[in-house]
């Protein structure tokens, strides 16, 4: 069986911190003010609210990326339609 591809796999190993959310559920679905407002998604392109600790005091800056293996396309579009969020603090 071959294992599906995961590009974090890749990545060397670092320290860890935490990051929470109360607008998200880790594993959850985005709510759907999170979601797109054009493609007839719905949403309103609202980030969602994102804590973390624990990491370095000399840390500068975040960035935040999200891997969406199967990400929902509307009917009629390809995914080049399809857009994930990032962030940084």
């Amino acid at each position: 069986m071959i294992k599906p591809y995961g590009p974090y796999d890749y990545m060397p190993s670092i320290r860890t911190f935490s990051v929470t959310s109360q607008s998200v559920a880790q594993g959850g679905p985005l709510a759907r003010e999170q979601v797109s407002g054009i493609l007839g998604a719905g949403g309103s392109d609202i980030s969602p609210q994102l804590s973390w600790s624990g990491f370095p005091e000399e840390t500068r800056s975040f960035a935040v990326a999200m891997f969406d293996p199967g990400p929902a396309t509307p009917p009629g579009n390809g995914p080049e339609a399809t857009f994930s969020w990032c962030t940084e603090r």
